[in-house]
């Protein structure tokens, strides 16, 4: 599986918990290592993810991730890990603050972000929870999709 179709199944998997009432706040493809960029760190942060155990947010995520990939042969190639984070994690607000990503993907600059280096990011969602059912394709805070 190339990065385009995991970009590809992750916005379903996106838009399918929204649907169901439960918006991701962030979700990013993180390089494990940004010279090769073939395996990928998903990053996934949600208000209802915040009263889960750790184990209990990545079950689901994976379960979500199995779900929706159960049809392509080379299913978790590209996926070295599933990491969920609170809605409150200063990680997490800071990119909020910084980037407003909405059904689309954004590469996001080599920066450093509360004292970590973060390298060829794609951010597929950033967004506070409450504007999450309000931005509109063609608005100014609307990301268009990029080639991954």
């Amino acid at each position: 599986m190339d990065k385009k179709a995991l970009v590809k199944h992750l916005h379903n998997i996106i838009d399918k918990f929204e649907k169901e009432g439960q918006p991701f706040n962030l979700v990013m493809l993180i390089p494990v290592d940004p010279v090769l960029n073939n395996k990928f760190s998903i990053l996934w942060s949600a208000a209802w993810i915040d009263g889960m155990t750790r184990s209990e947010a990545i079950h689901v995520l994976v379960e979500a991730i199995a779900e929706e990939m159960r049809s392509d042969d080379s299913k978790f190639e590209k996926i070295a890990r599933v990491t969920p984070l609170r809605s409150t994690d200063p990680f997490v607000t800071e990119i909020i603050e910084e980037y407003e990503v909405r059904k689309g993907s954004l590469r996001m600059p080599n920066s450093y972000i509360k004292g970590l280096l973060v390298e060829g990011a794609i951010i597929l969602q950033s967004t506070t929870p409450y504007l999450s059912n309000l931005i509109e394709p063609g608005s100014p805070s609307y990301a268009q999709p990029v080639t991954p």
